[in-house]
C-alpha cells in the first residue's frame, strides 16, 4: 500500500495548455465579443 505523498507525488501536473484553451472558451461564451459602449445601434 502506497503512503499518501508517494500518491500524491504521482499525480501529474496540470495541462497548462488545455486550461488556457478552457478559458478562451469560457471566456468566449461569457464575454462579449466587444464592449458594450461600443454595441450601439
Amino acid at each position: 500500500m502506497q503512503t499518501l505523498h508517494a500518491l500524491l507525488r504521482d499525480i501529474p501536473a496540470p495541462d497548462t495548455d488545455a486550461m488556457a484553451r478552457a478559458q478562451q472558451h469560457i471566456d468566449g461564451l461569457l464575454k462579449p465579443p466587444v464592449a458594450w459602449e461600443d454595441w450601439r445601434p
